[in-house]
């Protein structure tokens, strides 16, 4: 991948396969969210073949959280993306800590973590096998990254995150993407594995 004559990676080879937890590491303008728009297909610009598997249903949560109608409440932002009885959407809105009056909430007034907790709700309906994480926990309050950090710890699927976040990653990743020098290495482990390594 170049912008211009600068090279941003090269020879790059990597398979990620269903289940694992891969954490994207490296210095500020790497590439990192490059990666990332490269594999869902938003990047077309680069030599070589790359992307999710066309079997693959992925749910993305970039670093800039928006909705289509923020004058929305949290449980009509939740029935706008499908049908559920009263009870459904409740108990699906506790599992990432609305509860009760919450759920009349206007996103408009919501916290940046609030946001990112009804995004991550929303995105759960569709059964997704695959989470496309962009700085999940940047500006997150404790319990937003606590909901978050459980509903992937409990996901089945695979998780594919650019981090710099340490306790994220050594909570939740299992394996190490680190981009530099415009290489990419592999580590297989959590963020301690790979800074002994």
């Amino acid at each position: 991948k170049f912008y211009g004559e600068m090279g941003l990676f090269s020879n790059v080879s990597f398979l990620i396969r269903g289940g694992e937890k891969v954490g994207i590491v490296g210095p500020n303008g790497c590439g990192k969210t490059t990666l990332l728009n490269i594999l869902m297909g938003l990047d077309m610009e680069y030599q070589g073949a790359a992307g999710l598997g066309s079997w693959v249903r992925y749910g993305y949560i970039g670093q800039k959280i928006t909705f289509a109608d923020e004058s929305r409440t949290i449980m009509e932002e939740l029935l706008s993306k499908k049908e559920l009885k009263d009870t459904e959407a409740r108990d699906h809105l506790s599992r990432f800590q609305f509860y009760g009056d919450d759920t009349a909430k206007r996103i408009e007034v919501l916290s940046g973590g609030e946001k990112v907790r009804l995004l991550l709700a929303c995105i759960m309906l569709d059964e997704p096998n695959c989470l496309v994480l962009d700085e999940p926990t940047n500006h997150l309050d404790v319990p937003a990254r606590d909901a978050l950090e459980s509903a992937i710890l409990e996901f089945k699927g695979t998780v594919i995150a650019v981090s710099h976040d340490r306790y994220f990653l050594n909570r939740c990743i299992n394996r190490i993407f680190e981009i530099e020098d415009g290489r990419l290495s592999v580590y297989q482990g959590n963020y301690d594995f790979y800074r002994k390594n």
